[in-house]
């Protein structure tokens, strides 16, 4: 089995501006934190190859960012059948402190770097 941090599926899922560039949004297999589903979001413009995925948000129960993570390696494992034949990936991820769409926005992240990644799954 991989050892990467995650795992991730690419399909139809929640799906809506990002069909035309992935072909559906991606979401984590398990839960990073309080919510369910993570949406990975791009540095820039999401563009045709997944590895361009740079992101991963968590949010807290109050919508809040609360840990943003850098996705440090990505690489396909194939398909799965029983998540309706979803692409998955396996991901690496650590958490970063600055976020900078939202500080260029006046939103001042408080997350602190942390050496350890946030969320490890084999």
């Amino acid at each position: 089995m991989a050892t990467s941090k995650a795992i991730v599926y690419v399909g139809q899922m929640g799906a809506d501006t990002f069909t035309q560039a992935l072909n559906g949004v991606l979401y984590t297999q398990d839960q990073i934190g309080f919510m369910a589903d993570r949406i990975l979001w791009t540095e820039g413009q999401i563009g045709v190859m997944a590895d361009r995925i740079v992101y991963v948000i968590e949010l807290s129960q109050f919508n809040t960012v609360k840990a943003m993570y850098m996705v440090m390696d990505m690489s396909f494992m194939g398909t799965d059948t029983m998540m309706n034949n979803m692409s998955k990936y396996a991901i690496t991820v650590n958490p970063v402190s600055y976020i900078p769409w939202l500080s260029r926005s006046g939103y001042t992240n408080t997350y602190l770097h942390h050496p350890e990644p946030y969320f490890s799954k084999e």
